[in-house]
């Protein structure tokens, strides 16, 4: 960030979101003629989408600051979570029952493949079995339990792959009397 020409000198000032920014390394420099700035930070996903600017204030004029901005585009593997459907008691599944769970992912680039594992076993979509996948989610209709487990997802792009925590589904069942 360059100032030039201000009598006195412009004082810069880095900002985000309007707030001044404390990340990172910021070097200033001048001569009589202007004064620069740089910042060298790492950003996270959360930079991602914000704005970063360079304010430039003459101290003895404060009322009309002159300001350019960076609009940050930060790429990152994706950021997953993994929960049970929104709608379901965890301790209420029984056989019969249908299940859903929700994969939410943030990412850019945001174009991703998600995929599913069931016990650390990779799932398949199999419509005649009730195993379904919609977007971000896997449906899974009339569980038994043979169902019960850990479930994962696992989202990637060209920045990487990332697996979600394991959730547990279980299913309870009415007892098997057997005759020996």
């Amino acid at each position: 960030c360059q100032a030039k020409g201000s009598r006195p000198q412009a004082e810069l000032t880095w900002l985000r979101e309007n707030r001044k920014f404390k990340r990172g390394k910021v070097d200033t420099w001048s001569n009589e003629s202007m004064v620069a700035s740089t910042t060298v930070f790492s950003p996270t996903p959360e930079d991602d989408g914000h704005v970063l600017k360079c304010q430039a204030i003459n101290p003895k004029i404060p009322a009309t600051p002159l300001e350019d901005i960076v609009n940050l585009n930060v790429v990152y593997a994706p950021l997953v979570t993994l929960q049970l459907g929104s709608s379901l008691k965890p301790h209420q599944i029984k056989e019969g029952d249908d299940v859903y769970f929700e994969c939410d992912v943030r990412a850019n680039p945001r174009q991703h493949k998600i995929s599913w594992y069931h016990n650390g076993e990779p799932i398949t979509q199999n419509m005649s079995s009730g195993v379904l996948f919609s977007t971000q989610s896997l449906v899974l209709q009339g569980v038994t339990r043979l169902n019960g487990g850990e479930y994962t997802c696992n989202a990637a792009n060209t920045r990487g792959h990332t697996s979600s925590q394991p959730v547990k589904l279980r299913v309870q069942y009415a007892p098997v009397c057997a005759i020996s």
